[in-house]
């Protein structure tokens, strides 16, 4: 993802201008290196920085990851996710104070880094202000990770695991489905 992008619809806006408060001046610092700055203000890793995937990772100490469910039959329930799934407006506004995140919503899906559809959970510590470009891509990963578990070919705990650890090495590891 291409964060000047994000910062001409204004999501990193609020930080670029912290930065700039903070006395890290534009003669100071570059457009460039104050995004990047905003960037590791909101997102573990780089995303987006040069050597980088690219793809941006949720905060571990905010987001550690959360689970409801560590039943496969009950996941695999058509509409089991539809069932669980409770993220209020107040909860998200928690999640976005955490991160410092103060955007346009529209730019950012609070999701689950834990997926619900995987047994995650609706808490504060498995939910994460990701950008809409990576949370598409996450999504097809969410699908084929719940296809092969309700399968029997993954196992539910360490798919719960592993997303949680690092979403975009799983990805990459099932081939980047």
């Amino acid at each position: 993802m291409h964060l000047d992008s994000l910062v001409s619809r204004g999501t990193f806006v609020s930080l670029l201008f912290a930065v700039s408060v903070a006395g890290c001046s534009g003669d100071a610092l570059s457009r460039e290196e104050r995004v990047e700055f905003a960037q590791d203000a909101l997102f573990d890793g780089d995303a987006g920085s040069e050597g980088s995937d690219g793809h941006a990772r949720p905060r571990s100490s905010l987001t550690p990851g959360d689970v409801l469910s560590v039943d496969t039959q009950v996941i695999c329930t058509p509409g089991y996710s539809r069932g669980v799934r409770n993220v209020s407006r107040a909860l998200k506004a928690k999640v976005a104070a955490a991160y410092g995140f103060s955007g346009a919503s529209s730019s950012v899906e609070y999701d689950h880094l834990i997926p619900l559809s995987l047994g995650g959970s609706n808490a504060e510590t498995n939910l994460w202000p990701e950008p809409i470009t990576d949370a598409r891509v996450k999504d097809g990963l969410e699908n084929h990770l719940r296809a092969v578990v309700c399968a029997g070919k993954m196992d539910l705990a360490d798919v719960q695991s592993r997303i949680a650890a690092d979403w975009v090495k799983l990805w990459n590891d099932v081939g980047a489905p």
